[in-house]
């Protein structure tokens, strides 16, 4: 929020984690602290959780990656309330930044949130209504850099919204906030974002408009452990070190809609997050429609592996390299259908498809009537191409191109 940050990790969740063997750092951001023990108080003003207090939660990032008892392949941020402005502020204004994943606990998403525009009584924050309540150039000025939606889009690591049934500060049954960070997040291409911890079971990486997601019961102060449950659920995922693939459709983690009129564009990246030169087996397929399973081998053919996974042949077999993004798709008439497309990487190099496995997916649908094609289909990279008048065997290997 607005308040100091420096003696939060005395409260007994950031104990926890500490005691867990985390690394728990707090700060004051420019212009807080009240000068004693612990809450030292920063240089600068208070800057309302603007670009300044970003700026200088980035220079914190920094700071603690260099520390030589950091892992900076497991660092990341929690945030509660207005927090969140300043947290999406950084990291999607400063991408780069070594954060893998960030907890964002109820956090306001625009100006009329922020001000409680949905409640009897607004009020101001920093002196500043709302967008709507003041519609002059100056006040969208200062809420342009304030309003985590804005930049939310841009954070490349995880992000995990918590939201119970009944919030911490909104009205009953207000839940905007949340849908349009979650929904920001997802069509912006946020590698990973889900509502609430994995024991709600919520789906990752899914927009909300008519149905809505599962919330946590009650509100979040029901739970004393929650922050810390959290924390730990996320940083799980980067314990290991284990390598991050990734597929995505039109810079979208999908599923994505589109028409025969559409351009398709798809792009796969790999992190390998500390395992590179690691001898891997590196898979690449689809499943289509019509029910066959097809896989991809380097350098250029794509195969029909039937019903099943039983005859899948992996695409490549070597070390693990990081690709930040390559496109292997730019195409424009997708045959009618729902497509499930995969990414995925072994440590087992043994050109079995077995644990431990780590894939991404991405879905694509063509929303015209559906139909079975009329002639076979060539996967490239993980998606289906139709060719019209091909006439034979679809088990024949077909050349699809090496990408550039």
């Amino acid at each position: 929020g607005l308040g100091n940050g420096a003696p939060m990790i005395n409260q007994p969740e950031y104990q926890a984690l500490a005691e867990h063997g985390f690394i728990v750092v707090g700060f004051n951001a420019p212009g807080r602290g009240d000068g004693r023990p612990g809450n030292l108080q920063s240089g600068g003003e208070e800057d309302c959780n603007g670009f300044a207090g970003q700026n200088a939660l980035k220079s914190v990032i920094e700071h603690v990656a260099a520390l030589p008892n950091v892992n900076t392949g497991n660092i990341g941020v929690q945030t509660g309330s207005y927090g969140i402005t300043m947290g999406a502020g950084a990291l999607g204004r400063f991408p780069d930044l070594p954060v893998k994943y960030l907890v964002d606990m109820e956090g306001p998403s625009n100006s009329l949130i922020t001000t409680f525009y949905y409640k009897p009584q607004e009020i101001q924050v920093c002196g500043h209504w709302n967008t709507i309540t003041d519609p002059s150039p100056e006040n969208i000025a200062w809420w342009s850099e304030r309003e985590a939606y804005r930049y939310i889009g841009n954070f490349r690591g995880y992000y995990l919204r918590v939201q119970a049934e009944i919030d911490h500060a909104q009205p009953p049954g207000i839940y905007t906030h949340t849908l349009e960070m979650n929904n920001t997040a997802v069509v912006s291409g946020v590698p990973w974002v889900r509502v609430n911890g994995q024991e709600i079971g919520n789906p990752v990486n899914v927009t909300y408009d008519t149905t809505l997601p599962l919330w946590l019961p009650g509100r979040m102060a029901d739970y004393p452990t929650l922050v810390t449950d959290y924390i730990i659920e996320m940083a799980s995922f980067f314990d290991s070190a284990t390598p991050v693939p990734d597929i995505k459709a039109n810079d979208s983690n999908g599923p994505l809609n589109i028409t025969p009129q559409d351009i398709l564009s798809v792009k796969i990246s790999l992190d390998p997050n500390g395992n590179e030169e690691t001898g891997a087996d590196w898979w690449v397929g689809a499943y289509t429609p019509w029910g066959d399973w097809y896989y991809y081998v380097y350098p250029d053919q794509w195969h029909n592996a039937g019903l099943t996974l039983n005859d899948i042949f992996h695409t490549y077999q070597g070390p693990l390299l990081p690709i930040s993004s390559f496109e292997v798709l730019n195409i424009q008439g997708l045959p009618t259908g729902s497509y499930e497309v995969y990414f995925c990487v072994d440590m087992n190099m043994n050109g079995v498809l077995d644990d431990p496995l780590y894939c991404d997916e991405v879905k694509v649908i063509d929303t015209t009537e559906p139909s079975l094609p009329d002639s076979p289909a060539v996967l490239y990279f993980g998606i289906m191409v139709h060719l019209e008048g091909w006439e034979d065997d679809m088990e024949k290997p077909i050349s699809s191109g090496t990408p550039n």
